[in-house]
C-alpha cells in the first residue's frame, strides 16, 4: 500500500506499507510530487526489500499515468486501483498517514529537523506491540528488534554445546609468532598473549617492541621459542670508572717486570748462563745391501 501524506511545513510524504508485517517506510519530497519523482524514492525503497507482487494505491493521477504503469509491469508489480470515493479500500496507508500528521503535530516544539523527526516516528512505530503480541520488525525481519529499553538488559550469548568450534584458541602468557605489517611490508615477530577478545582476536606484546597489536587468530602461530632476555653475571668484576680530571694516554703504557733479586749466599760461580743450544745435524742412511758391478762392465780392464 502506497499513499502521499501532506503538505506539512511544504513537504510531502510518501508512505508504503507492508500488509502483511505492518513495515512502513516514509520518503520526504520537498516538492510537489510527479509520477517521475515518485518513481524514484519507490527504486530507493524496492532496492532495500525487493519488489513487491502487489501495489494498492488510490487514483491519484501519479499513480494512473503511463509512466507509472510501465515502471510497474517492467518490474513485474501487479497494480490495484481502489474504487474513487472509497478511500478504505487503501485503509492501511490511509492510517498511516493520520498516524504521521499527528506525531508530526505532536513534535511541533521539537527544534530537530524534520527528517530527524520521521526517524524517530518511524523507530517508534516499529518497535510498538500490534495487536499479535508482536512488533512489525519482528513480523518482517524475523527476529527481535533491540531499542534503547534492550540496552538495560545484559546480553545473553548463546552457546552451542552440540557443535564445538574447531577453531584453535590460544590462553593469555602463550608465546607466538604474528603477522607484523611495517613500511607496507609484513613479516612474523616473536611476542606474548597479554589479552583474549572472544574467539579469534587476540592483543599481543611484540618482543622488543613499544605498545601491543591487535590481530586475527589467522595472523598467529603458537611457538615454544621463549623471549630473549638480557643478563649481567654479578660475579664478574665491575669497571672502574675513568677519572674525568686525568688525561687518558692514547699509548699503552709498558709494564715492565721486576727482576728476581739474588741470594746473598749465592755467588757468581753458582750462576750460569744458559748455554747456546748445537743445531742438532740430521744422521744420514746408507743402504747395507752388497752391491755388485754391472755384467756389461765385466770385460772391461781396470
Amino acid at each position: 500500500h502506497c499513499d502521499y501524506a501532506g503538505p506539512y511545513q511544504d513537504n510531502f510524504f510518501l508512505i508504503v506499507m507492508d500488509a502483511k508485517s505492518r513495515w512502513a517506510e516514509v520518503k520526504i519530497a520537498r516538492s510537489v510530487p510527479t509520477s517521475a519523482s515518485t518513481i524514484e524514492m519507490l527504486k530507493d525503497i524496492f532496492s532495500t526489500h525487493g519488489f513487491p507482487r502487489v501495489m494498492v494505491s488510490d487514483n491519484a493521477s501519479i499513480f494512473v499515468s503511463e509512466q507509472f504503469k510501465h515502471f510497474c509491469s517492467e518490474n513485474g508489480i501487479f497494480q490495484k486501483l481502489i474504487a474513487p470515493g472509497h478511500p478504505s479500500t487503501n485503509g492501511l496507508a490511509e492510517r498511516n498517514v493520520q498516524t504521521l500528521k499527528r506525531r508530526l503535530a505532536a513534535m511541533r516544539d521539537d527544534p530537530a529537523p524534520l527528517h530527524a523527526k520521521v526517524r524517530e516516528i518511524l523507530f517508534r512505530y516499529r518497535a510498538t506491540p500490534l495487536a499479535c503480541n508482536k512488533t512489525p520488525a519482528e513480523l518482517y525481519l524475523q527476529r527481535e528488534f533491540r531499542c534503547q529499553l534492550d540496552a538495560l538488559r545484559p546480553i545473553k550469548h548463546s552457546k552451542n554445546a552440540d557443535h564445538p568450534s574447531r577453531v584453535r584458541q590460544l590462553s593469555v602468557g602463550d608465546r607466538v609468532q604474528t603477522r607484523y605489517y611495517s613500511n607496507n611490508k609484513a613479516t612474523w615477530k616473536f611476542g606474548t598473549v597479554v589479552q583474549k577478545f572472544g574467539k579469534l582476536h587476540y592483543q599481543i606484546k611484540v618482543d622488543n617492541e613499544d605498545g601491543s597489536i591487535k590481530r586475527h587468530i589467522d595472523q598467529l602461530h603458537r611457538t615454544e621459542v621463549p623471549r630473549k632476555s638480557v643478563s649481567f653475571d654479578p660475579e664478574q668484576p665491575s669497571i672502574e670508572p675513568i677519572n674525568e680530571d686525568q688525561p687518558v694516554s692514547p699509548l699503552l703504557d709498558l709494564i715492565v717486570q721486576p727482576e728476581p733479586e739474588l741470594d746473598q749466599h749465592q755467588t757468581g760461580q753458582d750462576i750460569q748462563e744458559p748455554r747456546a743450544e748445537q743445531p742438532i745435524q740430521p744422521q744420514l742412511r746408507r743402504s747395507s745391501r752388497p752391491r755388485n758391478v754391472p755384467s756389461y762392465l765385466r770385460d772391461f780392464v781396470s
